[in-house]
């Protein structure tokens, strides 16, 4: 009879045991998912106008030479959080065919020649459902200032991996100096 009693009570506890762990994987699987559906942020780069940088002509805000004759090229666009997450950390990475300072032969894009890549200093994340303006320097290692339009493509570097890029084309407004003045 003790013996009966004893198998009952281990059979219940191992049902007990079962059902718990069985709740516990379920609870687990359900926190996964919903960490799955918050840390999905979607990025989109916009130029001036608002829409899809992509294709754009870009005007260069303010271009100077510094003290070694490096151009230093300043424009802005904007990024869109279209989600109420938050980005994760923002990487940049920007190629041409003009020799960038502190950059490196292209390895991943046969269009152009040169590449950097570096973290994004300005906002390190973003916001869910924000638009902000971004000035962005690209730093070109050359003492002449090209005198046609600058093929450049941008890529952001967001959340876990996730890209989202534009090719856009640089050009000095015609109603400045072309080159710029040297500042």
């Amino acid at each position: 009879m003790v013996s009966v009693l004893v198998a009952a009570a281990l059979l219940a506890a191992s049902w007990n045991y079962n059902t718990e762990r069985t709740n516990l994987e379920k609870f687990e699987q359900q926190i996964r998912d919903e960490i799955k559906q918050s840390g999905e942020s979607k990025l989109g780069l916009l130029g001036p106008d608002g829409s899809d940088l992509s294709g754009q002509t870009i005007k260069i805000e303010d271009a100077h030479r510094d003290p070694e004759g490096i151009w230093h090229v300043l424009f802005s666009f904007k990024i869109q959080n279209y989600t109420k997450v938050q980005s994760g950390r923002l990487w940049w990475k920007y190629y041409t065919n003009i020799e960038i300072a502190k950059g490196v032969q292209s390895a991943d894009e046969a269009k152009y020649e040169y590449e950097a890549t570096f973290p994004d200093t300005r906002w390190g994340t973003l916001p869910g459902m924000i638009e902000v303006t971004t000035p962005f320097e690209l730093v070109l290692h050359t003492t002449e200032f090209p005198k046609q339009r600058i093929p450049v493509l941008i890529k952001l570097y967001y959340g876990m991996g996730t890209v989202v890029s534009a090719a856009i084309y640089l050009i000095v407004d015609q109603s400045t100096s072309s080159p710029p003045a040297t500042k």
